[in-house]
């Protein structure tokens, strides 16, 4: 189904205004390097490219821009690569650690397969599931994360 929802009364934003208000917003996250992103709009749909050092960099920017005004949706080509190699013993050790500092729980494995840092395991509630994957992400070297995590007892 294709259903597109507006609100009677409210113009809504030129996809002009919608890139303006995105890039500013990007320049204002002092946490995300806007010089490095590439945003196009098209019907109110914001398109993300281009690089970032960390994978929160990326949700964050993604996250800016679904709240602005006339945004319908946000496709996120952002790759993440890490200023220099990965210590993969390092950061399955430092991941670890968070994940037991977040969770206070062992339940939670974690594996690294190629470039993606693997979650697995029972969570006790949603909330932890998406706690884990931010620590995940958090994480200096993760390109990728994917989560495999059961919500349950």
């Amino acid at each position: 189904d294709d259903i597109e929802v507006r609100l009677p009364g409210s113009p809504g934003a030129t996809d002009a205004e919608i890139a303006v208000a995105a890039s500013r917003a990007l320049e204002w996250d002092s946490f995300v390097p806007a010089e490095r992103l590439d945003v196009t709009v098209a019907n109110g749909w914001v398109m993300l490219r281009g690089e970032v050092e960390f994978g929160w960099q990326r949700r964050s920017a993604e996250r800016e821009l679904g709240r602005l005004r006339g945004v319908r949706g946000v496709t996120n080509l952002i790759e993440v690569r890490p200023p220099a190699p990965t210590d993969t013993d390092r950061m399955l050790r430092d991941v670890r650690r968070a994940l037991g500092r977040a969770l206070g729980t062992r339940q939670v494995s974690v594996a690294v397969d190629g470039d993606t840092l693997v979650l697995s395991g029972v969570v006790r509630s949603w909330w932890e599931r998406d706690q884990a994957e931010r620590v995940a992400w958090s994480a200096p070297g993760v390109r990728e994360v994917e989560t495999q995590l059961l919500v349950g007892e």
